[in-house]
C-alpha cells in the first residue's frame, strides 16, 4: 500500500532546519527601541521565552484529501503535546537555548544533542525516537503536558493556549480511543513509522507525530514593502544546537501547524441471509443456495465473490440462515444476486437484492450484529421429482501443498476479503 503523507512548508527554525509548519500572526509586544519581547526600530519583534504560547493545529481536511474532505472533521481528533525541553535565552543573542528534561528523557540525551548540532539535522527520527519512549505500549499510560479536542464535530483547528516556550512532541490521536488503541506500533502496511490514528464512521486517520518549537519564527518579514521569506535567509548559524534568531520573520509566540496526515479505508461486515419454508426431504440431501455479491464504493469494485447456503433434513421449516462476509469497505453498496436456483425452490420477492451503504460496526465493544448491513432472501418449495445436490470446493495451502476439503456450504467460514 502506498501512502501518501500530507506535508506543508514549515517555517520554524532549529538550527538551519525547518521543524513545523506556517506560523500565525506574529506576536504583538510593547513598543520600545528593542530588546526581549519588544519591536525594534525597523518593526522586528525580538524573542520572549518568559510569555505563555498559543499553539492552533489544523486538520487541513479540505486540503489534505480529494474526496469527502470533510470527514476528517468527524473523527473527533485530540491532540496531546509533551513538552521535551525548555527554552533558555541566551543573553546577548536574539536566540534561545534548548534544555532537555534529562529526569525523562535522559536516555535520548545524545541523540537529542547530535541532532541539534548536525549539519542537516534529521527531525523526523528524533520525533520518532521521542514519541516510541513515550508511546511504549508496553507501559503505562503517558500523561501529556497538555491535551485539548475539537470543540465539535466539524471543528477546523485545535487551540492550546498557555503553554511555556521550549520544544514539544506534538501527538494526534482520536479522543474516543482508550489507551493504548490509539497508538500503532511499527512495521505499520508498508511504513516502518510509529502512527497514532483517529477513526471516523469510514476511514482510519493516522498521524505522525511531530515535533515542534516555541517560540517560532514567523512565516515572512515586511520591510519597506518588501516581503521577505524565511526560507530565503541564509544558513549561517554561529550557534549549532540553538534556536537562531538570524534571518528573515520576526519572533512569535503564536504558531500554527498542520497536521502529516494520511487515512486508509475503514472495513465493515455483510450479512446475507436465507430464509427456506419449506425441504424437500425425500432423498435426504441437502440443498445448496449460491450468490453472487459485488460490493462497489466511489465506482470501483472493491469486492467480488461467490457465497452459498445449504439447508438439509436436520432443520425445522421455516428455518434461516445466514453467511458473514467480513471486510467490506465502508461505504460501499453491495449487490446480491441469487443465483439459478435448485429445482423446484421458487424465489420470494426476487433474485437481486441491493444492500444499504456497508458501515463499522465494533463488534468487540458493545456493538450488535443486528446493526450489520444485511440483504436478506426467501424461498418456497415446489414438489416436482428432481433430485439435485451441491458443493462448496475448499482449498487450503499447507506446508507447500494445496489440500482440498469439500464443504456443505460457507456458513461456517469467514474468510472472505476485501480487495
Amino acid at each position: 500500500m502506498n501512502h501518501k503523507w500530507k506535508r506543508s512548508l514549515t517555517v520554524l527554525l532549529l538550527i538551519a532546519l525547518v521543524l513545523s509548519l506556517p506560523c500565525a500572526t506574529a506576536f504583538a509586544s510593547n513598543e520600545g527601541e528593542g530588546g526581549e519581547g519588544t519591536e525594534a526600530s525597523g518593526g522586528y519583534v525580538y524573542v520572549d521565552v518568559e510569555a505563555n504560547n498559543t499553539l492552533t493545529v489544523n486538520l487541513n481536511a479540505n486540503q489534505a484529501f480529494d474526496t469527502e474532505a470533510d470527514d476528517m472533521l468527524k473523527a473527533g481528533v485530540q491532540v496531546d503535546v509533551y513538552l521535551l525541553a525548555e527554552a533558555k535565552k541566551l543573553d546577548g543573542y536574539d536566540t534561545y537555548e534548548l534544555v532537555l528534561d534529562e529526569t525523562k528523557y535522559g536516555d535520548l540525551k545524545t541523540d537529542f544533542e547530535n541532532t541539534m548540532k548536525a549539519e542537516n539535522p534529521d527531525f523526523y527520527a528524533l520525533a520518532e525516537k521521542f514519541a516510541a519512549k513515550i508511546l511504549d505500549t508496553s507501559g503505562s499510560e503517558p500523561t501529556p503536558t497538555a491535551s485539548k479536542s475539537q470543540e465539535s464535530e466539524g471543528s477546523e483547528t485545535i487551540v492550546l493556549e498557555g503553554l511555556k516556550s521550549g520544544m514539544y512532541l506534538v501527538v494526534p490521536r482520536g479522543s474516543d480511543l482508550a489507551w493504548p488503541d490509539y497508538v500503532k506500533d511499527p512495521p505499520v502496511d508498508d511504513s516502518d513509522r510509529l502512527l497514532t490514528i483517529a477513526n471516523s464512521d469510514k476511514y482510519e486517520y493516522r498521524f505522525l507525530p511531530q515535533l515542534i518549537s516555541l517560540p517560532s519564527k514567523d512565516e515572512a518579514y515586511e520591510d519597506g514593502g518588501t516581503t521577505y521569506w524565511v526560507s530565503d535567509a541564509e544558513e549561517n548559524f554561529d550557534f549549532p544546537g540553538y534556536h537562531t534568531g538570524y534571518g528573515y520573520g520576526n519572533w512569535t509566540n503564536e504558531l500554527t501547524i498542520t497536521l502529516k496526515t494520511d487515512r486508509v479505508d475503514r472495513f465493515g461486515q455483510l450479512i446475507v441471509k436465507k430464509t427456506l419454508d419449506q425441504y424437500d426431504a425425500t432423498y435426504g440431501q441437502s440443498v445448496l443456495f449460491s450468490y453472487h455479491v459485488v460490493a462497489v464504493k466511489d465506482g470501483e469494485t472493491v469486492y467480488d465473490d461467490y457465497v452459498s447456503i445449504s439447508f438439509d433434513d436436520s432443520m425445522s421449516y421455516p428455518a434461516t440462515k445466514r453467511v458473514l462476509i467480513d471486510r467490506i469497505r465502508v461505504g460501499a453498496v453491495a449487490t446480491v444476486t441469487e443465483e439459478p436456483l435448485p429445482a423446484k425452490y421458487y424465489a420470494i420477492g426476487g433474485m437481486e437484492k441491493e444492500s444499504d451503504p456497508v458501515i463499522f460496526v465494533d463488534l468487540e465493544n458493545g456493538g450488535s450484529e443486528d446493526d450489520i448491513v444485511s440483504v436478506s432472501f426467501e424461498n418456497d418449495y415446489q414438489p416436482y421429482d428432481i433430485n439435485q445436490h451441491g458443493i462448496v470446493n475448499n482449498y487450503k495451502f499447507v506446508e507447500g501443498e494445496w489440500q482440498h476439503k469439500p464443504l456443505d456450504d460457507n456458513t461456517g467460514t469467514e474468510e472472505a476479503t476485501s480487495k
